[in-house]
């Protein structure tokens, strides 16, 4: 009975490392069904089978769990379940490092992963062109225009799924560099193709950076490896010919810099004035050093928003409480490194820092190509994250925590120099 359990738990967690692949880029709702039905694989593995599973690193985890495990321990355990940034994403990490140790297995979660990728990039260009989004579509009103607007996605919000799709550049980018594979080229620019047409600019950046950055890493450590050059250089010229053929686009590139009559960009800067001026002033010692949690962050981020927002905005005084609520988006930061800093405190940042800092440091001790992409990669994610709360988003966790969990296997199947070989359980 325990051998058929055993079996059956493998097979729930291969099947959900399948179902990630396939819902990742379409559905967040999706990717709840598939990490629940992980989930019950991975227990039935554990109680049946513990030697597959405690091989997972638990190391990359710590840095992030233990401040929050602290937060809501000091401030109340009862709310660990409804407000932790450490959740059943999680599970997807679990998930995808025990499946990922399979090549053949790897490759087909890869394909399966680019070719829901793809259904919804072209979700994205073909609401971009018409402004209709598929999921409400009436194709008695489609119209095609020549200038394209912003457009949501599947994932119902252009910055998540930019989000989706960066993420997804950098795997696919990672892949094209490690096995020469066409096919992850052309998934690398379906991700870039989506990432311009949701207009997200914290993403642009991000791409931008990446995309430079591993170009100089391929002309510096590559060799002649022309493939890799000529792909990278086309994943610029088409990024660069896209923003620069489309005058939105090019834009709201330009926008980036606008503080002065940008409302996006104003909000931003009001909210993080806000949330700095509360941390110096309003949070108590431990606090500071805990965080304050969500609620009473935005509590006393708003104290100063409304007189921050005025010195922003003077031209609308007379705006109502209720118009500069709209601005004040709920009293999330958008940035990422602000809402650690503000609902875990110190320990909550620091530890945010030391989970990227110990990626950063596995991947370079295994000095392969591969490697430093996924590095420049996730650097490329930290730049976006100043200006959005990227990691807590559900759909851009969910996705992140699967690319950690076959980063990691890869490194685990790797020469054997890397610290992760170092400790099974860490």
């Amino acid at each position: 009975m325990s051998e058929k359990l055993r079996n059956l738990g493998e097979k729930a967690v291969i099947l959900s490392f399948y179902l990630l692949a396939l819902t990742i880029p379409l559905s967040i709702a999706g990717d709840n069904i598939a990490v629940a039905v992980g989930g019950i694989g991975l227990i039935l593995s554990l109680l049946f089978s513990r030697e597959k599973l405690k091989t997972v690193p638990l190391k990359p985890i710590l840095p992030i769990a233990i401040p929050e495990l602290i937060h809501h321990a000091v401030t109340g355990i009862s709310r660990l379940f409804k407000k932790s940034d450490i959740n059943h994403h999680l599970f997807a990490y679990f998930i995808s490092f025990y499946s990922s140790r399979e090549e053949s297995r790897l490759r087909t979660a890869l394909n399966i992963l680019g070719a829901s990728l793809t259904i919804s990039v072209v979700a994205v260009i073909f609401e971009a062109f018409t402004g209709q989004n598929v999921k409400h579509l009436n194709l008695h009103t489609i119209s095609f225009h020549s200038s394209p607007t912003r457009a949501v996605g599947l994932l119902n919000n252009p910055l998540t799924t930019s989000g989706v799709f960066y993420l997804l550049l950098i795997l696919f980018i990672t892949f094209y560099i490690k096995t020469f594979k066409k096919r992850y080229l052309f998934f690398s620019i379906t991700a870039l193709l989506g990432i311009i047409f949701t207009q997200s600019r914290s993403y642009w950046l991000a791409t931008l950076f990446f995309s430079t950055s591993v170009l100089l890493l391929l002309l510096i450590k590559s060799g002649n490896r022309k493939n890799f050059l000529a792909g990278t250089v086309a994943l610029i010229a088409l990024f660069t010919a896209s923003i620069a053929g489309f005058p939105i686009l090019k834009n709201r590139l330009e926008s980036i810099t606008n503080t002065k009559n940008n409302y996006s960009n104003l909000d931003r800067l009001s909210l993080w004035k806000s949330h700095l001026k509360a941390y110096t002033n309003e949070y108590s010692l431990l606090q500071k050093i805990i965080g304050a949690g969500t609620e009473e962050a935005s509590k006393l981020c708003w104290h100063y928003f409304k007189r921050d927002f005025s010195e922003n905005f003077p031209t609308v005084k007379n705006f109502s409480e209720s118009n500069i609520k709209v601005h004040f988006h709920s009293g999330e930061a958008h940035n990422i490194y602000l809402k650690f800093l503000t609902k875990y405190g110190i320990l909550g940042l620091l530890g945010y820092l030391l989970f990227w800092a110990y990626m950063i440091y596995l991947n370079i001790s295994a000095k392969e190509l591969w490697n430093y992409s996924i590095v420049l990669g996730y650097l490329g994610f930290m730049i976006a994250g100043i200006f959005e709360n990227n990691f807590t988003d559900a759909e851009i966790q969910m996705a992140l925590w699967y690319i950690i969990g076959i980063n990691l296997a890869l490194l685990r199947q790797g020469n054997g120099k890397t610290p992760l070989h170092q400790t099974e359980a860490g």
